[in-house]
């Protein structure tokens, strides 16, 4: 019984890591297809502030910045 405690102990240590890392990735990605879609510069800096404070952090940081971007982006286009 007590490896089965110590197998679980381990588990719970490991594995929200491997969630935090897939869920990292996958913004990675995000951040940079929508970077490249919408030509929002310095795509690093949300992926720099997914490293230093996390998702919950440069998630939102980068949807901000990708609204403003389709705003002006509309703006213009309402303009022509």
């Amino acid at each position: 019984m007590r490896r089965l405690y110590l197998l679980l102990a381990v588990l719970g240590l490991v594995l929200p890591y491997y969630f935090l890392i897939i869920s990292s990735v996958v913004f990675w990605l995000f951040v940079y297809q929508e970077s490249a879609r919408y030509r929002i510069p310095n795509a690093w800096l949300f992926v720099l502030a997914n490293l230093f404070v996390g998702v919950s952090f440069a998630l939102p940081m980068f949807l901000f910045f990708r609204q403003a971007r389709l705003e002006t982006m509309g703006a213009a286009a309402a303009f022509k």
